[in-house]
């Protein structure tokens, strides 16, 4: 699975010039890591990272178009 998530995250940092929504994923998931633990890191991780996206979806696409 590990494997699968890597080539889908690379395969997506070289088709986008927007790299943001993959730094927020990468970063909140690196917090919720060491703030929760392994076993227990996923659904904080994935809520943060939802609630950053939903906050930044307007600037992002102003960085985008600008």
């Amino acid at each position: 699975m590990t494997a699968l998530f890597t080539v889908i995250f690379v395969n997506q940092w070289e088709e986008d010039k927007n790299h943001i929504p993959a730094l927020i994923g990468l970063g909140t998931s690196a917090l919720c890591l060491m703030a929760f633990g392994p076993s227990d890191f996923i659904l904080p991780s994935m809520a943060l990272i939802v609630l950053a996206l939903t906050f930044l979806k307007k600037p992002m696409g102003e960085v985008e178009n600008g």
